[in-house]
Formats: structure tokens, sequence, C-alpha cells
């Protein structure tokens, strides 16, 4: 089934965007963070990560699935903020195809 039930909405999630200004020479100059959206309902939920391929090198560890009701916009370059720890997402899932429900695969951030 592609809802989430609210119930399981317990936790409250903030997600984050990386930005960066325009310099003059044409390249990006960091600044900081955006928030795209927070305090959202969310499911955690945690397990092995097995071997997954991030960042170009494969690491094994903990992944956890946050699930939230469908918004658009949500990419894999963006970070969930859980109660002070950095989740950077790894996967952005539309459950069936029928904009209820994103399933966001994300490791802990380095």
């Amino acid at each position: 089934m592609p809802y989430v039930k609210a119930g399981a909405l317990r936790s409250r999630v903030d997600i984050v965007a990386p930005a960066g200004t325009q310099s003059g020479t044409g390249g990006t100059v960091p600044s900081g963070p955006v928030t795209v959206a927070s305090r959202i309902p969310a499911e955690i939920t945690s397990g092995p990560l097995g071997e997954a391929l991030q960042v170009g090198a494969i690491q094994s560890g903990i992944a956890s699935v946050v699930r939230i009701r469908y918004r658009p916009g949500i990419e894999s370059y963006m970070t969930v903020v859980l109660e002070g720890r950095t989740l950077q997402i790894a996967s952005v899932v539309d459950v069936d195809n029928r904009h209820a429900t994103l399933e966001l695969t994300c490791v802990e951030a380095q």
C-alpha cells in the first residue's frame, strides 16, 4: 500500500539543499544551506546498508529509510536533518508512482 499511516509519522525532519551564488567568473561560490521544507512528519526506519555505491566508493554501514508524504522537488543532492543528525539522501522513490508517499534512502553524512 503506497500510503503512510498518520500514526507512523512520529518524527519531524527538515529537508535542506546546498546553496551557492554565481561568481563573476561563472563559478559557484558556496554559501549557507537553504531549508526546502521544515518539520515534515516522517517515519524513520534503519537497517544494514550492505554495500552501496556512494560518491564513487563502496561503503558499508547503516541506511535509514525516511518515508514522507509526497512533495515535489525533493532531490538526491539534498540532505535530511533529523534531531541534529544529517542524513545524505541516496535515492528518492515515489512509491508506486502514485504521488502519495516518498521513500528517501539515506546514509549518515560524513
